[in-house]
């Protein structure tokens, strides 16, 4: 049950309040993308981290506030005891914790990037 709790919290882990991204920023390697990531996570940056996920951002919002910190929080712990990306392709998964858990939302190529 921990495993399924922890794969819920995390699958979440963007959802700290609904806002529109305007233009979804882009990155010059899955690994860049992954840093920055964990790092506005950590710093609880909700605006730099939908702009990360653009419009999709909204698709995996969770509504409950003190739910999602929860979550923000959990990811934060997970990817300061191990982060790795394995890249295949276009697409790239961010693993985190020390289960090396596969984070539910691929970073993929686009225009390049």
């Amino acid at each position: 049950m921990k495993s399924l709790r922890i794969s819920v919290c995390l699958a979440a882990v963007l959802s700290f309040g609904l806002m529109a991204a305007s233009e979804q920023t882009l990155f010059e390697s899955p690994n860049e993308a992954a840093k920055s990531l964990v790092e506005a996570v950590k710093a609880k940056d909700k605006e730099k981290v939908m702009k990360m996920f653009g419009d999709d951002a909204k698709e995996i919002a969770n509504p409950d506030r003190v739910e999602a910190a929860k979550e923000w929080s959990d990811f934060a712990r997970y990817a300061t005891i191990a982060m790795n990306v394995d890249v295949e392709g276009d697409s790239a998964t961010i693993n985190v914790g020390a289960q090396n858990w596969s984070f539910p939302v691929p970073v993929k190529k686009k225009d390049g990037k």
